[in-house]
């Protein structure tokens, strides 16, 4: 049994050679270390979007549970009271404390972001998806249109195009990675305020 080779890295176009025999067989490198960038990038995002999915549906799924839980105990308390007794439970507290871990679970998921990840490392994913099948068809389209035998003017178009499609790519990942930065000190911002605004009154109250 052959055992499978994985095929060379595309190489980076400063490392090519741009003029004479050379230059079409360049062209189609640049394109292939594009589309790699490209593929490399989409799967970063579709790897990190798991964790965070779970996480996200495991926190929304219990914030869930524990608010319906919240709700019905006092209905169960007056249905069952003797039960609570047994346990030595109160309805109203026990309502109160899952209620509380539900608010949590929803604090929780809002501090780190992960369900907005989440929809961000989608979002992010299938724009440059749609980037990268857009650069598939517009390659070859461009390659045709500039003939077999490259002349300068034409290689420096479709270098041009190559540029502009991985700014486009770059800025795409600039975009959702300020989001994140935005997204994170906003969070940050409401904590300290929030725990500020819990320990004024005690103070108050001390002076």
């Amino acid at each position: 049994m052959k055992k499978q080779t994985t095929p060379p890295a595309p190489v980076s176009p400063v490392s090519l050679a741009w003029s004479g025999r050379a230059l079409r067989e360049s062209m189609v490198q640049a394109a292939l270390y594009l589309e790699s960038a490209f593929e490399r990038q989409i799967d970063w995002y579709h790897q990190r979007k798991r964790s965070k999915a779970r996480l996200s549906r495991a926190l929304r799924a219990l914030a869930l549970l524990a608010f319906i839980g919240g709700g019905l105990t006092p209905l169960a308390g007056m249905a069952l009271p003797g039960l609570f007794g047994r346990a030595g439970l109160e309805p109203g507290g026990a309502a109160s404390l899952l209620i509380g871990i539900a608010a949590a679970c929803l604090a929780f998921d809002r501090f780190f972001g992960c369900s907005s990840t989440w929809l961000r490392y989608v979002t992010a994913a299938l724009s440059l998806e749609s980037q990268l099948e857009r650069f598939r068809y517009e390659w070859p389209r461009r390659s045709l249109a500039a003939g077999e035998e490259l002349a300068p003017r034409d290689a420096e178009r479709l270098v041009r195009f190559f540029q502009e499609t991985a700014a486009a790519m770059r800025k795409t990942v600039e975009e959702e990675t300020s989001a994140w930065v935005a997204e994170f000190h906003a969070n940050l911002l409401r904590l300290e305020r929030d725990l500020t605004s819990r320990r004024v009154p005690g103070r108050r109250k001390a002076a």
